[in-house]
């Protein structure tokens, strides 16, 4: 008992695994379609064949069985018609309305086909055929039933007959035969048996030369569909591959495909997109990071702008002797020596977090925000003059003059908010806070970090850091106290 539960846990497991199987094929199968637009193609090619061939084949397999039938009918007609005319004449020998009979024995589709009535002149009853006989009680029945038939009958339903111990389907006709002399009398009837599977044999040739051809059509139409399906497809893997490129980070993807349909169209959206991108990023260059993230956050609530108090540490660093160096220099050689320097000190600004609000010439004002900003502005201040020095060094020993900076740090509340004209504008920061870490950043000598009592309040760590003179700047009343930041 316990080996039989055994065994049909077995056999359970193997059907769940096959059904498993058979499940995990049929997904994989309709995944593998969902994803290659090729097979897409072909099992669409392949239906559309289909659709054709089956109802073309379908309407010439019945208009050919129809015109076969009737075929059939006429020749039976005939078989019928013609034997009835040679027994009348011959009503009186028995003989020659045998051999009429027996010369029909080799014609293909006959079950049967015999006479059943009367002959010579004794009015003997005989019973003369070819083929499987029917009973003797249906050839009495079918005697009195056709006793006053005066022409060709033929049964209209398909009958199966037993041919051979087996049933085959075919059609029933009968033909009097009338003896003209003695007033159409009718003397018996012919009854002929004729096989429908002939008729089936030739449609069924039919059918399998048109499922010959539409497997041809079918192989020829994935053949064709391979091809057509490679026209788009290839295009769409350049774009595919072109999109990958693009979110990597080619900004210089481009697609030139030779078509004016909709992947050509695509295309020329794709080149357009990643035009107009390329284009807004090489904007943003020229605005604040906090700008870009005002018009993400603000564009959707038609609330681009808001203007607001917030508290912000501010950082401004200037080039000293910038004025008397591009009076000595060549153009060029002036926008590249700002260029490096300022790029220089963007970096390192954006490493502490910091946002370039803009430039001014040779200076630039950078906001910090958030927590722990009054520290990062001062480490980003330190971080560039160290780096500075490094820079001047190098130049010093390969002969060039040296650069130098002046930084001032303040902290406060300022207000920002679009700044300009209702087409031009600044998202900036404006306020008292802002022009006193100017004039700090004007009065820091060479090489020097001058931050005010708000930052230096601050600070957690005050370390290296010294006190000043207090100094008078423009606006202000009373001396501001300031600090020196050691690096």
């Amino acid at each position: 008992m316990g080996n039989s539960i055994e065994v049909k846990e077995i056999v359970s497991n193997e059907e769940e695994r096959k059904e498993q199987q058979k499940k995990f094929f049929l997904a994989a199968f309709f995944e593998y379609m969902s994803r290659k637009i090729k097979a897409k193609v072909i099992v669409f090619e392949i239906i559309i064949i289909l659709l054709v061939a089956i109802p073309i084949g379908t309407i010439i397999t019945m208009n050919m069985e129809n015109v076969l039938i009737q075929k059939t009918h006429q020749m039976s007609q005939k078989i019928v018609s013609d034997l009835a005319k040679t027994i009348a004449m011959n009503f009186d020998s028995r003989a020659m309305t045998h051999d009429a009979i027996n010369s029909l024995k080799d014609t293909e589709g006959i079950i049967y086909l015999g006479y059943s009535g009367i002959l010579t002149a004794l009015l003997e009853k005989v019973h003369l055929y070819i083929g499987n006989s029917p009973a003797t009680n249906w050839l009495e029945s079918a005697a009195e039933k056709y006793k006053d038939l005066h022409g060709f009958y033929l049964n209209p339903a398909t009958q199966t007959f037993t041919n051979d111990q087996k049933i085959t389907p075919g059609f029933e006709y009968v033909m009097p035969v009338c003896i003209e002399e003695l007033n159409n009398m009718q003397i018996g009837i012919i009854v002929l048996r004729f096989s429908k599977e002939l008729i089936d044999g030739e449609i069924g040739k039919v059918r399998g030369l048109i499922t010959i051809i539409t497997g041809a059509i079918i192989i020829i139409g994935i053949a064709v569909s391979f091809r057509g399906a490679n026209s788009i497809v290839k295009p769409i893997l350049k774009l595919t591959n072109m999109v990958k490129r693009f979110g990597d980070g080619d900004l210089h993807a481009r697609i030139e495909l030779p078509y004016k349909d909709e992947i050509g169209i695509l295309a020329n959206t794709f080149n357009e997109m990643v035009l107009s991108i390329r284009e807004k990023l090489e904007m943003q260059k020229f605005v604040s990071s906090s700008t870009v993230k005002m018009i993400q956050t603000s564009v959707s609530q038609n609330d681009v702008g808001k203007t607001k108090r917030v508290e912000v540490s501010l950082l401004f660093s200037d080039i000293r002797g910038f004025t008397s160096l591009s009076e000595t220099l060549d153009p060029q050689e002036v926008v590249d020596m700002l260029n490096l320097f300022l790029d220089v000190q963007t970096q390192i600004i954006r490493k502490f977090d910091g946002d370039i609000d803009k430039f001014v010439g040779d200076e630039i004002v950078a906001v910090f925000d958030g927590n722990q900003k009054c520290q990062r502005a001062v480490a980003a201040s330190r971080a560039i003059q160290k780096t500075l020095t490094k820079i001047n060094k190098d130049r010093l020993e390969k002969g060039l003059f040296s650069v130098h900076v002046g930084i001032g740090v303040n902290n406060g509340i300022v207000v920002r908010g679009s700044i300009g004209s209702h087409d031009r504008k600044d998202y900036t920061v404006i306020g008292d806070n802002v022009n006193l870490t100017a004039r700090l950043c004007s009065a820091a000598a060479k090489d020097d970090i001058m931050i005010s009592r708000a930052v230096y309040d601050l600070l957690p760590n005050k370390h290296g850091i010294t006190k000043l003179e207090a100094i008078m700047v423009k606006g202000k009343t009373k001396p501001v106290e300031v600090y020196k930041v050691d690096y």
